[in-house]
């Protein structure tokens, strides 16, 4: 641990607690998450091909538990891993393969699908695959769950800067629901 930053030392003090656990482990929930907690790992060393590694393992051991929110979201990861080594094919691979699960996750993980998507395909210019899962994406995402200033990028890749304008305003401009302060509820003023 000598000359090792804190924060290094802290990473690999909890990848060798990560390794030993899922050495010891039969469990496979335990296993998938040690997997998917060393991806967390990797992702903070900038170790893409492990962090794809550990995601994919971690989906696998998942998917063997029925843990189909996990699954998915492992998937996800594993995208961005294949997105920061520009493997665009086996990005695409993944997205297709989360996209079947798309219809038993939470709109949380829907929400973090669509983002992570249009990220990838306005990063590599995929313009009708944009097109189509920005149109999903606002169709399907109640509007309060969407990631306005993701949509915004996604719209100026597109050269629609008035729509991108328009995801803006939704972002910053329209007036929040109102939510009565714990107090206003305590003094029956929250109606």
């Amino acid at each position: 641990e000598e000359g090792l930053p804190g924060f290094a030392a802290k990473q690999m003090a909890q990848w060798l607690y990560v390794k030993k656990v899922r050495a010891s482990s039969y469990d496979h929930i335990t296993i998938a998450r040690c997997f998917y907690s060393q991806g967390t790992i990797y992702q903070h060393m900038y170790d893409w091909k492990k962090v794809i590694e550990s995601n994919i393992n971690a989906s696998n051991y998942f998917k063997s538990s029925n843990n189909v929110n996990s699954q998915f979201r492992s998937l996800l990861r594993a995208i961005n891993g294949y997105s920061q080594l520009y493997e665009t094919n086996r990005a695409s691979e993944i997205i297709l393969q989360a996209n079947t699960l798309l219809s038993q996750v939470s709109f949380a993980n829907k929400g973090f699908y669509y983002a992570t998507c249009i990220s990838f395909y306005s990063d590599n210019e995929m313009i009708e695959e944009l097109r189509s899962v920005l149109s999903e994406y606002i169709y399907n995402i109640p509007k309060e769950r969407i990631d306005w200033i993701s949509v915004a990028y996604a719209y100026t890749i597109l050269n629609d800067y008035e729509m991108a304008n328009s995801a803006i305003l939704t972002r910053f401009c329209e007036p929040e629901p109102y939510q009565p302060t714990t107090a206003a509820v305590i003094d029956g003023i929250s109606t």
